[in-house]
């Protein structure tokens, strides 16, 4: 990877509706089947020896221990001053233990509407980027704190639910290679019963899969997706404040492959009709990246996307710069 990036925002492009070529959801029957190939065909790294030195490992020592890429020091130094910084520290390795959650979620981009450089969509928010030059996005980055979830202005007795991630294509495609945390409350009797949060990866049409990775409300998750090839894909989370990593190797779905228009950076409200969309209050993405063969932030011709259901508006970002923003629940 060339760690080269370059500023070329124009904020007086315009969009039009998104082309959704998606295909139809398969069954969930389909979409199991789907995911048992797809993590049969899943490799857990090693772990790294004691005193493993990840700033003076070779580019095979880290692919062999999970670990991310490292950038170019002059041609990204922002880049590699967070690599470094994170990498030069004691890590601890957890080995995932892979389970799938049969949830006939559809994580793609619904309803998505374009207007010049902002959008709207019944299930996303964050910024999107969809000028890949001068090749397909292929990896992202960031950085996010889990939310934590509360029940929204009704108060119903149920299971609330928001998703929050990184992650490659689902705008007007039918595939996305993604990696993030999810975070619950449930409620019963008017009473919050819990509140949890777990981390997970996915390329769909599979289901997404947790990695037993422990991860709660508050946390600094630093995540890393990369399409080694139109078939393979690597997720990296590390849970900054514990020291702790786990990562996995994986094929994608049977027939499915990377198209690589889009790279985003997400709040999803998962819209199954089982599960509530919650008051999150706020989250912050930052230190984000998505290459395409160069590197590129949002100042590429971002696009802020707010989720709107009904004609509300549950939740958008704000307070952009290059390489953050704040997306917050309304």
């Amino acid at each position: 990877m060339n760690d080269q990036y370059s500023y070329s925002i124009n904020a007086n492009t315009k969009y039009c509706l998104a082309a959704m070529s998606q295909k139809p959801l398969p069954s969930p029957a389909t979409r199991l089947e789907l995911t048992k190939k797809f993590l049969a065909n899943t490799s857990i790294p090693e772990a790294p020896p004691a005193g493993f030195d990840a700033l003076k490992a070779s580019s095979d020592e880290l692919k062999k221990y999970g670990l991310p890429p490292k950038p170019d020091a002059t041609a990204n130094p922002q880049r590699y001053a967070k690599w470094s910084k994170y990498l030069s520290k004691p890590l601890t390795f957890v080995a995932p233990t892979l389970k799938i959650i049969e949830n006939d979620r559809n994580p793609l981009a619904q309803q998505l509407v374009k207007v010049k450089n902002t959008a709207t969509s019944s299930n996303w928010s964050g910024i999107v980027l969809t000028n890949p030059t001068p090749d397909k996005y292929t990896a992202i980055e960031g950085e996010w704190i889990v939310p934590n979830a509360y029940p929204n202005s009704t108060d119903a007795n149920g299971t609330y639910w928001v998703a929050t991630w990184i992650g490659i294509d689902g705008d007007g495609t039918s595939d996305v290679l993604q990696a993030g945390t999810d975070s619950y409350v449930v409620v019963s009797n008017g009473q919050i019963v819990s509140q949890s949060a777990l981390a997970w990866y996915e390329w769909f049409p599979s289901y997404p899969v947790t990695l037993n990775f422990a991860v709660h409300p508050g946390d600094t998750i630093w995540g890393f997706v990369e399409a080694e090839s139109a078939t393979t894909g690597y997720a990296f989370l590390e849970n900054v404040g514990a020291g702790t990593y786990t990562s996995v190797t994986f094929n994608a779905p049977s027939g499915v492959s990377l198209q690589g228009n889009s790279a985003e950076w997400i709040v999803e409200d998962p819209g199954n009709p089982e599960v509530l969309f919650p008051n999150f209050g706020s989250t912050a993405f930052f230190d984000t990246w998505a290459y395409c063969g160069q590197w590129q932030n949002l100042s590429n011709g971002g696009i802020a996307i707010n989720l709107v259901e009904g004609g509300d508006t549950l939740s958008e970002p704000i307070d952009e710069t290059s390489t953050s923003f704040i997306d917050v629940y309304v």
